[in-house]
């Protein structure tokens, strides 16, 4: 016979691998990936295969899904070493390492503990758990590809399958591949940045272009107005105070946190909910910076201000879930006008000086030559109207300070740090604008026994020399209550026990964590006289063979 995995010019089908091709973690996953494809297609012809072929097609979604998560967390390794972000050689041995599993739960973790090296990144992980987390089951790859485990016990029956519906898995395997592509598109181009060093340490290549062509005339550079873009920029430079914007936008970087400035200017602004927001305010402060570029007009419907709100929970809260009732002064509505700011009976007027635009054009001459600026309006402030009678509660504000109480539902398996959305309740929008959002973000207590990580639940529990070395019954708690666990004979100390399903719901789905017991052998200190002559009996019936470890260590010398 001749050697198929050799080249025969002759044949009609010839795939290159090794040096030829074919040798890279994007290969393969693209491979797996089109097979799951062509069979999926394949069943819909009629063929009455579905039972044998729904083994290699969920073999091969799963492993699509394994070797995503390895290029991105190579992927997210490359960006590091692109910042300059530099490891010992033990930590990156270990690292490497940690890529040899096959638990997709893990590899999911692993990615996600880098995601926030770039702040554009964690937008693409969204959902992306929720479309994996069927597969968290096959830790090792391999129970749709034998029939039997490691300890002799059928797969299938083992984790309670019975059914595989083939077009939803369809569906939900081109949804998160599609998740996927996006997510490895986005961080090859983001490796790319980072290696011209066009992407400096704080804004990207995009924000950059932006602030550029919002910029004012040179003249302006030294005015009172540039400052803002300064206090802006110190914003956006900063890391944790970018963050904090990214994710609760101006009510994260507020520095009363409520309804204070912010960015030392913008306050009076109203809200805003991105980048986009901020340079629009550039444009309404300088113009349309060089070339006289397209912006949002000032007296356009606008956002209101997000707040932000910190509160604390219990352990159990968090675990459980719970109601809370808050506190909080912020801006509402004026119910006398309405919000127009005009008294009522009476109405607002155009504004002479800018017609009701809310802004200015001017032609400036710079060095660079000749440009076009558009202004906010001083007059009307760019809202495009004047009020004459302002009402008498606001003074012509539109909004009123004033204390309100807000119900806020906390879900089981929330954690430390956690936010809660609560739209609609931040302060109200310029312009007939919507109103912005509250984000309430929770501070969990510690627990005085349990330690969290996730969903799972760690617990360190004292146990007597005799129940390690003979056995025994012993309660654990949990947060459910106590439960009863058989400890084997001979158990060592450090120990650990995993209880499936005793730990913290997880906050997508209907499951839980599990619960891992570490056993602490306690030795006795006080010991009366026949207590001691007993133990002095127990060893002089003890070898060294009686100690797996001690005779082991004796080997060895």
């Amino acid at each position: 016979m001749e050697n198929p995995f050799e080249f025969h010019e002759e044949d009609t089908i010839i795939a290159c691998v090794g040096d030829n091709g074919g040798t890279t973690d994007e290969d393969i996953r693209n491979g797996f990936k089109r097979t799951v494809e062509l069979l999926t297609e394949s069943l819909k012809t009629g063929s009455e295969v579905e039972d044998l072929l729904v083994y290699p097609i969920v073999y091969n979604a799963r492993h699509s899904i394994e070797l995503s998560l390895k290029i991105v967390i190579k992927m997210l390794w490359r960006i590091e070493e692109k910042k300059g972000i530099c490891y010992s050689e033990e930590i990156l041995k270990e690292r490497k390492k940690e890529l040899h599993t096959h638990s997709i739960e893990c590899l999911y973790k692993l990615a996600c503990d880098k995601k926030n090296i770039d702040r554009r990144v964690p937008a693409y992980f969204e959902n992306i758990e929720d479309m994996i987390h069927f597969y968290y089951f096959d830790e090792e790859g391999d129970a749709f590809k034998y029939e039997l485990n490691k300890e002799d016990e059928p797969h299938m029956i083992k984790n309670k399958i019975s059914h595989v519906s083939i077009e939803l898995l369809e569906t939900e395997f081109k949804e998160v591949m599609k998740k996927f592509d996006d997510l490895i598109y986005f961080l090859d181009n983001c490796i790319f940045e980072y290696s011209l060093g066009t992407f400096t340490k704080s804004l990207s290549r995009a924000d950059i272009w932006d602030i550029s062509k919002r910029l004012p005339v040179y003249e302006e550079w030294r005015t009172e107005k540039f400052k803002e873009v300064n206090e802006a920029y110190s914003v956006l430079s900063d890391p944790d105070k970018k963050s904090k914007y990214d994710r609760f936008g101006h009510a994260g970087v507020d520095p009363n946190g409520m309804g204070g400035a912010g960015f030392g200017g913008f306050g009076g602004a109203g809200g805003f909910g991105g980048f986009e927001d901020i340079f629009d305010m550039f444009g309404s402060a300088f113009g349309g910076g060089f070339g006289g570029g397209q912006q949002r007009r000032s007296n356009q419907p606008r956002k209101g201000r997000d707040l932000q709100k910190a509160i604390t929970i219990t352990f159990e809260e968090a675990a459980f879930g719970t109601s809370k009732k808050i506190e909080l002064s912020k801006y509402v509505q004026c119910p006398t006008c309405k919000g127009e700011g005009a008294k009522p009976g009476t109405t607002k007027k155009t504004c002479p000086k800018c017609g009701g635009s809310g802004q200015i054009s001017q032609a400036q001459r710079t060095p660079f030559g000749q440009f076009q600026t558009v202004t906010t309006c001083d007059q009307c402030g760019g809202s495009g109207k004047i009020i004459e009678e302002p009402c008498p509660d606001c003074k012509g504000q539109g909004k009123v300070k004033k204390n309100v109480t807000i119900s806020v539902d906390i879900p089981a398996g929330v954690d430390n740090e956690s936010v809660i959305p609560i739209r609609g309740q931040g302060e109200p929008g310029i312009n007939g604008g919507p109103a912005g959002d509250l984000y309430i973000v929770l501070n969990v207590k510690p627990h005085k026994v349990f330690k969290r990580r996730g969903a799972d639940l760690y617990l360190e529990m004292p146990i007597s020399f005799d129940q390690a070395a003979l056995g025994a019954e012993i309660i654990v708690p949990t947060l459910d209550g106590k439960v009863s666990y058989k400890v084997p004979a001979g158990t060592q100390p450090g120990t650990t026990f995993r209880l499936k399903d005793k730990g913290i719901k997880y906050l997508k789905r209907e499951a839980n964590g599990d619960l891992y017991v570490k056993v602490n052998i306690e030795v006795p200190t006080k010991l009366n006289h026949k207590q001691k002559k007993a133990i002095e009996d127990m060893a002089k019936e003890l070898t060294d063979d009686c100690y797996q470890k001690k005779s082991s260590f004796k080997e060895k010398f």
